[in-house]
């Protein structure tokens, strides 16, 4: 892929949060970026194929592979370049091939961002061969491919790929080190977020005592089976509010609450925001 892909969104002075811009192209020997105090928001960058080198701010170096993922907070030293040929091929033409997105999270977003630190101080994840680096790459390939879209809601369809791309990531991660069991139980409340919760039903699927379950939970996410539960219900309905028109109760209604003031509620709870302000990007309240 020689042709540059790069979209900025024209409202990027202005946006509270969503993709500012993003893109993907190859670059050869001769690229690179330095930001000694960082680019004032955060900055995900994928290598697709060929390498990039790393600078950590205490000036050791590394370089990344296909399938790396590395996360820029807004005042972290960035200083990222195309990495050199290897000795062992020193005839070969150095070409990094990346993908990446200059983005202000939106307020669920922050423990997605929440990546390990390695010890030269630098949020990389790894992806292996396999479904989160699969699904992942589609993300940020769709990510792109949306924000070039000349459509209403293209910016909304971009942000979504991203969300869905430092999801996978997330995943990854907790599943390198999560228990099998507990892995069952956030797959299952993902996939049925908008049926009732019932602790006891779920800790039947997962083969634990409620009160096991409860503790292994918490000890994995940081949060409680319900929390969780809820929260995914709340995420479904904040890109319903996004995407849709659907009216506050039908919206309520379709993520599981009998009770669209109770909803709102618990919306306001967990994004800072009443439902019709948010839709409206902060613009109006309730």
């Amino acid at each position: 892929m020689a042709e540059d892909i790069f979209w900025r969104n024209p409202d990027s002075p202005s946006l509270r949060s969503g993709i500012l811009r993003c893109g993907s192209f190859v670059r050869k020997a001769g690229y690179g970026t330095r930001r000694a105090e960082g680019s004032g928001d955060w900055l995900l960058i994928y290598t697709v194929a060929g390498a990039g080198r790393i600078v950590a701010a205490d000036g050791s170096h590394m370089h990344t592979a296909s399938g790396d993922a590395l996360l820029y907070a807004p005042r972290d030293f960035q200083d990222y370049s195309t990495a050199p040929a290897p000795p062992s091929q020193p005839e070969a033409v150095p070409t990094w091939q990346l993908q990446w997105a200059h983005f202000m999270p939106r307020p669920h977003w922050s423990p997605w961002l929440r990546w390990p630190l390695s010890d030269k101080g630098l949020r990389l994840q790894r992806l292996e061969e396999g479904e989160a680096r699969q699904e992942f790459a589609r993300a940020m390939t769709r990510m792109v491919h949306f924000s070039r879209r000349p459509l209403p809601a293209a910016q909304e369809f971009a942000a979504n790929a991203l969300e869905r791309a430092l999801l996978w990531v997330i995943a990854d991660v907790s599943r390198r080190g999560m228990d099998s069991r507990v892995q069952e139980a956030v797959e299952y409340l993902a996939a049925n977020a908008t049926l009732p919760f019932h602790m006891q039903a779920l800790a039947k699927q997962c083969g634990l005592s409620v009160s096991r379950l409860s503790l292994l939970f918490r000890q994995h996410t940081g949060t409680t089976p319900q929390q969780f539960h809820e929260q995914q219900r709340l995420n479904q309905a904040a890109q319903l509010l996004r995407l849709t028109s659907l009216s506050i109760a039908e919206i309520a209604a379709d993520v599981g609450y009998d009770d669209p003031f109770y909803f709102s509620n618990r919306f306001y709870k967990l994004y800072n925001q009443r439902p019709t302000a948010y839709r409206n990007g902060g613009k109006a309240a309730e």
